[in-house]
């Protein structure tokens, strides 16, 4: 019967199909137990009628005959298995009901069998589970959010704790259904412990390649990501993309995966790795048509974001005159990717020309911030974010007690989406902090860094731009109170954190090192110094070349502390090296020149190179000479 009604489904011959099964109904017995199966699947299959042909008289009948229907097999038919067997056909058409949207059917169904499956063998737990995961997305689709979340949470407290090895596929469904919605409420503390359990439960029962571990893998890592727990997102991340064969790299799951790894790398400083990745994949995916529209928005949205970090100037015009332009064509305009590019674009250095936009920064961040109002909690890391960037533009606009009240409110987001020892309150101190010293508060800033610090000490992995902002803050607030040494002390940590840990341009770390060289030199700490100026000239190499006249004036200093050492050994070395590169710059008469000819003649007799030394006093001498001649002429 079942057959024949699918094959007249196909055809898309409904009335015969809905006669066929009410015919079945009237003629088949309630009392036979060989009817009890096909008598439900016959109800169900006029219930799917009736969903297909959108007849809402068909439905409300075949859910009253399903209701009926069931009251009479708790009264004929009691034993175990058949009860399991049709509670087992129930789940199916619940599930398929949710397929279709139809919450209310999908309600009523389960909460029939959640009032039916009452053995306690873990076949009956089991389709209990996935009926209480049905009545949870049935009451979220009413928005009933607290209700859903209450329904999840006691079945998690009911088989998690007890039986989770009988269960652990519909249990793991639970915890993965309640961590997203415990995210889309910006509670991610609940969420990341959720995920952590799916994904616990799920590699129980599948196989590293499947599906669910993935969907798990990938959802744990946003959650991580949001807790700035970047090492273990990175580890998960790295596992959801290993577990794909060579053949399916160019599937939509690979790519996002690709994609959601160029965000990770930005986040941990790895700005160069992130810029080739996110530059690869734009020229992968250009022109596939089977990219979804949302994927390549996602791409785009990060290589804008990369090229602001970056200060690539001709990759932000492009891509600002792109973004538009998909946001449009993929009918996102309005959405989160719309706030996201407007985010951006208040994000974009003002020497940059955002014609045909509006020029002006601000007015982009309160439309970001409408937007995300709009569609995400009010306590979204990326609400704070946007108000912690409007406080930076209100700084640099001479608003200075406007920019820090909002850095407080962004502030006390942060804090309420997440505890207050927590790594993300850390790095939101760390935003605030900015804002205030360049109020020049360098008491509160010196406040903030110190308890972002000590929060920092409480965690084994700490994000290496969290660290960075908080040494060189540092610095900036102890240089304000005069208290020159801390100052030098924390740059110097500032320089080697980008060094050691984070993946910079030249440019933006010479930035750093630039400004701990002069603390050093100021305080006449010479092994600072001398490890600053190595660095330096290795950046500068790195910007333009060995012989620029920057490395010239690096190598020239070096020199001289080398010489005040009495290492004259590398103190001729770093002399003998800058000496032409300066006489060029400086002019070979010059008494500057002069002086550091004969310097380098003195350190170089002093390393036993007596040669050169002898070779520079004689152009000492032929110098002094033709000045004598010119003065005697003169006279």
């Amino acid at each position: 019967m079942s057959r024949q009604v699918q094959l007249l489904l196909e055809k898309r011959k409904f009335d015969q199909a809905r006669e066929t099964c009410q015919s079945f109904l009237v003629q088949s017995s309630k009392s036979d137990v060989e009817k009890v199966l096909p008598r439900l699947e016959a109800i169900s299959n006029l219930i799917l009628i009736a969903t297909q042909t959108k007849q809402e008289v068909s439905l409300d009948w075949a859910m009253g005959t399903l209701k009926t229907e069931v009251d009479s097999l708790l009264q004929n038919h009691s034993k175990a298995p058949i009860r399991e067997e049709y509670c087992r056909q129930l789940i199916l058409l619940s599930e398929n009901l949710g397929r279709s949207r139809l919450w209310p059917a999908v309600k009523s169904i389960s909460r029939l069998l959640t009032r039916n499956l009452i053995e306690d063998t873990p076949s009956s737990q089991g389709l209990r589970i996935r009926a209480l995961n049905n009545l949870g997305s049935a009451l979220l689709a009413e928005n009933r959010i607290e209700d859903a979340a209450h329904v999840w949470q006691c079945a998690i407290n009911d088989y998690d704790t007890k039986t989770p090895n009988n269960n652990p596929a519909p249990i793991s469904t639970l915890h993965n259904n309640l961590a997203e919605l415990r995210r889309l409420q910006c509670r991610m503390l609940e969420a990341r412990y959720h995920h952590r359990r799916a994904l616990e439960l799920r590699r129980m029962c599948f196989a590293n390649t499947d599906q669910l571990i993935r969907q798990s893998q990938y959802n744990l890592s946003q959650i991580l990501i949001e807790c700035l727990e970047y090492t273990h997102a990175a580890e998960q991340i790295d596992d959801y993309l290993n577990s794909f064969a060579e053949d399916s790299q160019g599937s939509v799951e690979y790519l996002r995966g690709k994609v959601f790894q160029c965000r990770l790398l930005m986040d941990q400083g790895q700005y160069h790795s992130a810029d080739a990745q996110i530059n690869h994949l734009a020229r992968d995916l250009n022109g596939n048509t089977t990219i979804p529209g949302r994927l390549k928005v996602e791409l785009h949205l990060h290589r804008l974001e990369i090229a602001i970090l970056l200060g690539k100037d001709n990759v932000i015009n492009s891509e600002m005159k792109r973004l538009p332009e998909m946001l449009a064509e993929f009918e996102l305009t309005g959405s989160i990717y719309d706030g996201r590019f407007r985010y951006l674009l208040g994000r974009t250095p003002t020497t940059i020309d955002l014609s045909p936009l509006d020029n002006n920064r601000e007015v982009h961040l309160q439309a970001a911030m409408q937007i995300l109002h709009k569609r995400l909690v009010r306590n979204h890391p990326l609400v704070a974010n946007t108000i912690f960037t409007l406080a930076d533009h209100f700084q640099q606009t001479h608003r200075g007690q406007r920019g820090v009240q909002s850095a407080n409110g962004a502030l006390e987001l942060y804090i309420q989406t997440f505890s207050e020892g927590s790594l993300p309150v850390a790095y939101a101190m760390t935003r605030q902090a900015k804002v205030v010293c360049a109020q020049k508060h360098f008491k509160m800033t010196r406040k903030l860094i110190r308890n972002a610090l000590n929060i920092t000490r409480e965690y084994v992995s700490v994000p290496s731009l969290t660290l960075l902002e908080c040494y060189d803050l540092l610095s900036q607030a102890y240089e304000g109170l005069g208290k020159d040494r801390l100052a030098s002390y924390f740059a110097a940590a500032a320089a080697r954190q980008i060094q050691q840990t984070l993946e910079f341009p030249a440019a933006m770390e010479d930035f750093y090192v630039d400004r701990a060289l002069q603390l050093a030199e100021d305080i006449g700490h010479d092994p600072r110094t001398i490890a600053l100026l190595n660095r330096r000239i290795v950046l500068i190499g790195e910007q333009h070349h060995a012989d620029h006249p920057f490395v010239a004036e690096a190598m020239e200093k070096l020199g001289r502390i080398y010489a005040r050492q009495n290492n004259y050994s590398e103190a001729a070395r770093c002399l003998s090296k800058a000496l032409p590169i300066r006489c060029s710059e400086l002019g070979e008469e010059s008494p500057v020149a002069v002086e550091l000819m004969q310097l380098t003649a003195d350190v170089c007799r002093e390393a036993g190179q007596v040669d050169h030394a002898e070779e520079l006093e004689g152009q000492i001498q032929q110098l002094s000479d033709k000045a004598s001649h010119v003065l005697s002429d003169l006279l």
